[in-house]
């Protein structure tokens, strides 16, 4: 392998940012799932005074909004990584390395992110479900309940055996 100093040292900045980006990945990816089974949870929990609401429709324009930014983000970061994946190939091949050492884990990192991305797609798609559904008006006869979100506790038999 020539001796470049300058294309060694972008190769160590490359694999770093590799590593970074694992990093920023995996905490965007935890909190961003707590954080969206909260918001689900908690409109399933209250779709009745949601529906009511008269800010129903700036809410829900407010949670899809953010749902999508976590789209973006996945976008932005499989975009990122891609383009840090071709500059470390050219900077392999100019070094005269003739396997790709490494470029391995930037494909694993390409897979990893949109795998974790497609989480949260699914997660806007159940959301717009559930706007759509608290969008409609409650059905006549049950003021209280909805038939689109049932909720509710199971009571189970006292004593089965008897």
């Amino acid at each position: 392998m020539p001796d470049n100093p300058v294309l060694t040292k972008l190769l160590e900045f490359n694999f770093q940012f590799l590593g970074t980006m694992a990093s920023v990945c995996m905490l965007w990816w935890a909190s961003s799932v707590v954080f969206t089974a909260s918001i689900l949870s908690t409109i399933w929990l209250k779709a009745e005074e949601i529906r009511r609401s008269p800010w129903l429709n700036w809410f829900g324009a407010v949670i899809t909004c953010l749902f999508l930014s976590m789209l973006v983000f996945g976008g932005w970061t499989i975009f990122a990584t891609y383009q840090i994946q071709q500059e470390t190939a050219t900077i392999l091949a100019r070094l005269g390395e003739k396997q790709n050492h490494g470029l391995p884990l930037f494909r694993a990192m390409i897979a990893g992110i949109s795998i974790g991305t497609t989480s949260f797609f699914f997660a806007l798609l159940v959301w717009l479900k559930m706007w759509m559904t608290l969008r409609q008006p409650a059905p006549a006869g049950e003021a209280g309940t909805s038939a689109e979100l049932p909720r509710g506790t199971y009571d189970a038999p006292a004593n089965p055996a008897s």
